[in-house]
């Protein structure tokens, strides 16, 4: 035992162990916790030429805790070979070894001694699989509460090896199948499993063949229950050319790992050693991510391709974060519109909340710049009931702008066009100061945000320029330019890994078993191979109800043309205040005289046939109905 600067602690010559008749090797030791160790090995002092399993304790001061001949493990016929140990998180060990007890065929069992020397556990070992053929290379970590996970390679099918695992809780019960858990059954060989424990699950790695050409390293996460949280046969770690072979894998106390292995990916028959970062999540450096400012949110959409003059080819173009935020409302992530803020609170005279309807009124809507504060006044009145649709000159609120970048980030990663998983990203300030985001997935920081905004009576503990500080550092965490896509259908690339950004963690209690659904298109027309997204808004007619005069109030961002017909509630058109009539983009009001008409409830239908690039007409119209009422 050595001190921190070096200095040697026990005998010059280091404290004796055992020292029995035959040899005794193989050794390996954990901590017991209290400054010794407790150390297990292979033992031949039955000169019979088979192998038993013993272990011992050696306190800090050097002097063994248990009888000098050592504490047996398991001393049944035949070889017990290949002993591992893991503390059992009482100052403890549990111990597992490759046993050849029955017909020469190696099983895995388990064994528990604690701190006094005392074996809990079936005499001689627990079993942890019943299975026919060769079980070898355990590897076991522990839960922390006299329980453990281990894991081995078994060749039960007869032609190659596969990777298996058991859990034993603190009384020495199998918790899973009596023939262990299958971690990987794939063609061809897995060798070399390795695992840490941390949290509710267990990582997995092992070197794996299913290429039918060289090892590959390959990864798992299981939780207690024994279900396997990534992909089935498990997540590809490392695939590089030539051989990546005997991984090692330790705990990075975030709920991923650390891994390193010998590489022969040089071609040259030399190996090197290797090391990579997996999340929590099962990727590589934790993911990579892109994420978009509120400023870059407003930008306008640009056309993705463009037809080249006296050809048939179009050329494309780069998309901007413009594009982004419109097809994620095309794709339904805001079907009903987007609502910063709580809809509808139960006092809603006493309570505010924005609600934003198209994404061209979100252009509209950002950048704001103005002091982070929740919805308490505007301007010099109360911010009571809902506010349509702001403009970033009359309303304006850091905090709220980047609630709205950080909706749009999330509904971007969900509906793919950009990598998935943002949303369940956790928030972890790196100053060690308190926050009140702090181990919050992205979502529920949305969810917390828009709480805060409006019940600010409920939330006069919360400091609002943190709040806003908070996530505009979540929003610029993956931002960079724009230089890698595909358009069929858009999907922007990510550059920037996890690992890169201090105050975000991958999150294994949000990793789906299945892939996300994908939200819906809500609009059969737009498709983002050909055009870019077409923006419009029907707004409620002013005033309303009426009698007999109206207006009716409407927005183009490009020329069309316009119908707008005037129903009845058995659905018979009444009026017609056009019909078919070319417009150009811009605001555009409408008088409607109802003199004609009975005191009633009217729908008003707004159709746009938009143009295309080539100046033909769109196939299907846009068409968006509004209620008004008329009193006489």
């Amino acid at each position: 035992k050595f001190t921190g600067n070096g200095q040697a602690m026990w005998s010059s010559g280091g404290e004796v162990i055992i020292q029995m008749n035959g040899d005794q090797v193989n050794p390996t030791a954990i901590s017991d916790g209290q400054g010794g160790a407790i150390i297990t090995w292979n033992d031949y002092r039955s000169e019979s030429g088979t192998s038993d399993v013993f272990c011992q304790r050696i306190l800090s001061d050097g002097r063994l805790a248990w009888v000098r001949e050592g504490i047996p493990v398991s001393t049944v016929t035949n070889d017990q070979l290949s002993p591992q140990i893991v503390t059992d998180g009482r100052n403890g060990a549990i111990i597992a070894w490759q046993d050849r007890r029955t017909a020469s065929v190696d099983k895995i069992y388990m064994q528990r001694v604690d701190k006094d020397g005392v074996a809990r556990w079936q005499e001689n070992g627990v079993i942890m699989a019943y299975s026919a053929g060769i079980q070898s290379a355990p590897r076991l970590a522990s839960d922390g509460k006299f329980g453990a996970m281990v894991v081995w390679q078994d060749n039960r099918s007869g032609t190659d090896y596969d990777i298996f695992a058991q859990y034993v809780n603190q009384y020495g019960q199998v918790q899973w199948s009596s023939e262990g858990l299958p971690i990987c059954v794939m063609h061809e060989q897995q060798y070399n499993p390795s695992i840490v424990l941390e949290g509710a699950s267990a990582l997995i790695l092992w070197q794996d063949k299913r290429n039918d050409v060289d090892f590959d390293i390959y990864a798992q996460r299981v939780n207690f229950y024994g279900a396997s949280l990534w992909s089935q046969n498990g997540n590809p770690f490392h695939t590089a050319p030539y051989d990546q072979i005997t991984p090692q894998f330790d705990t990075d106390m975030l709920r991923g790992g650390i891994a390193v292995w010998t590489d022969y990916r040089v071609g040259s028959g030399n190996t090197d050693l290797l090391a990579q970062h997996i999340g929590a999540n099962g990727k590589m450096a934790g993911g990579c991510y892109r994420s978009f400012t509120q400023d870059s949110l407003a930008l306008r959409s640009i056309r993705l391709r463009t037809p080249i003059p006296g050809t048939r080819t179009q050329r494309p173009h780069m998309p901007n974060a413009g594009n982004v935020r419109d097809s994620s409302w095309k794709r339904g992530a805001f079907i009903d519109g987007l609502i910063v803020g709580v809809d509808r609170p139960i006092r809603s005279r006493d309570y505010g909340w924005i609600w934003i309807s198209i994404p061209f009124n979100v252009r509209r809507a950002l950048p704001m710049k103005g002091t982070p504060r929740p919805f308490r006044y505007i301007s010099f009145r109360d911010f009571n009931g809902v506010l349509r649709n702001p403009h970033y000159a009359r309303y304006t609120n850091s905090l709220v702008g980047e609630a709205i970048a950080l909706k749009h980030n999330i509904a971007a990663s969900d509906t793919r066009i950009t990598d998935p998983g943002f949303g369940d990203l956790v928030y972890r300030d790196p100053s060690g100061r308190p926050n009140t985001l702090n181990n919050r997935t992205l979502r529920q920081i949305s969810k917390m945000v828009d709480s805060a905004l409006t019940f600010w009576r409920d939330y006069g503990w919360v400091n609002y320029t943190q709040l806003d500080t908070t996530l505009k550092a979540i929003n610029r965490a993956f931002s960079a330019r724009i230089d890698t896509f595909s358009t069929r259908p858009i999907r922007i690339k990510p550059v920037k890994p996890l690992f890169s950004v201090p105050y975000l963690i991958a999150n294994p209690d949000t990793v789906p078993l299945a892939p996300p659904l994908i939200y819906a298109p809500v609009i059969a027309e737009y498709s983002e191979e050909e055009t870019e997204p077409f923006e419009y808004d029907l707004y409620q007619n002013y005033p309303n109800p009426f009698n007999p005069t109206t207006q009716i109030e409407f927005y183009l961002t490009e020329a069309g043309r316009v119908t707008l017909k005037v129903y009845n509630t058995l659905g018979q058109e009444v009026a017609r205040v056009l019909d078919g009539v070319e417009m150009e983009a811009g605001r555009i009001i409408e008088p409607f005289d109802g003199s004609s008409l009975s005191s009633g409830v009217y729908f008003y239908q707004l159709t746009i046939e938009r143009h295309t690039v080539e100046g033909e007409e769109d196939l299907i119209p846009h068409t968006v109905m509004k209620k008004m009422i008329l009193m006489r």
